[in-house]
């Protein structure tokens, strides 16, 4: 064989070697790729089957909750039949049971039914003073900066973004539509119903706690912190408006020195400040790609104020508001 010739086979032989090296490490490291890929995606179905079991187990509980709200109705709209027949004697001793069950229904109504919808006990929830110790960890102070308010406000804003992750409401069973009678000189409840709902509003140490909660959650925690940060400088709402497909909540806040409105949506990413609510609205509805006129009801509250109706009256309330800051 010429010279020439065992020159190119060696030379072939030679980056044969060398291809058939770098394919076995391209290989063997996507190999490696694809095994740490199937154990990421093992540990995330893992944690997909707890997550199941979890809800699967809190859809029980809230199920086992109701059933044994429903019971307990009964057995108290009995004690009331029995009480409304008892003799004087054994009416003294129902009436002492009655005002004990009382109580504990009451407190039952107040906690879920302040949890579960929007009305004007909602406004026990937003609570300034549990989230104090968080605006001065975020930025040093808990006050008012008059050179610095517009970052301070935003900085409240990207660290509830980062740190708070956007969950889902959970069930929830609640007490609702209280019924009185007048036995003596006092009422006592006569009748109630128990539901399971699909929502569950948390008050801001709850979200600080569970580092997660869906757009009304991360806005009365929000807001609650531009509460703590204006002081008297200023207010802070929560704004809700509703449309035929959709609801949703954001924090909306007025700075009286620079007569100025934040408003600030952690759940989508958005921020802007306006000199008109009516304008920091329409910016956040040209970003969710919605019109104005598709809103049907709004609702404002804070820990002060609720106000639910049309939404321009809604938009004149919190002007109103922001005028007596």
């Amino acid at each position: 064989m010429p010279q020439a010739m065992l020159h190119v086979l060696a030379l072939l032989t030679a980056l044969l070697v060398a291809t058939n090296a770098a394919w076995l490490l391209a290989y063997q490291s996507l190999r490696s790729e694809n095994t740490a890929l199937h154990q990421r995606l093992q540990d995330l179905n893992n944690t997909l089957s707890k997550l199941a079991d979890q809800a699967k187990s809190l859809d029980e509980e809230n199920t086992k909750l109701l059933l044994q709200l429903q019971e307990a109705r009964k057995s108290y709209e009995s004690l009331l039949r029995l009480l409304q027949a008892a003799n004087t004697t054994t009416k003294a001793a129902l009436l002492d049971i009655l005002a004990k069950l009382n109580a504990t229904i009451t407190t039952l109504y107040r906690y879920t039914f302040s949890h579960a919808y929007y009305t004007p006990m909602v406004r026990a929830l937003y609570r300034p003073a549990q989230v104090a110790d968080k605006v001065y960890a975020i930025l040093g102070t808990p006050i008012y900066r008059p050179q610095a308010w517009s970052q301070d406000m935003a900085a409240l804003f990207n660290w509830t973004q980062k740190n708070i992750q956007y969950a889902p409401d959970h069930h929830f069973a609640a007490v609702r539509d209280l019924q009185y009678v007048e036995i003596g000189s006092r009422r006592y409840v006569s009748s109630f119903t128990v539901d399971i709902t699909d929502n569950y509003i948390q008050e801001p140490v709850e979200t600080l706690l569970r580092g997660a909660g869906d757009c009304e959650d991360m806005a009365i925690l929000l807001s609650s912190m531009y509460s703590i940060y204006l002081h008297d400088v200023g207010q802070a709402w929560v704004l809700c408006l509703l449309a035929q497909d959709f609801s949703h909540c954001f924090s909306l806040a007025y700075v009286k020195p620079n007569d100025t409105y934040v408003l600030a949506d952690p759940s989508i990413g958005f921020y802007t400040t306006s000199k008109s609510v009516m304008d920091a609205v329409q910016q956040w509805l040209a970003y969710i790609g919605v019109k104005w006129e598709n809103i049907n009801r709004a609702i404002v509250f804070n820990n002060k104020v609720f106000k639910e109706g049309p939404p321009y009256d809604i938009l004149k309330t919190i002007e109103k508001e922001a005028a007596k800051s």
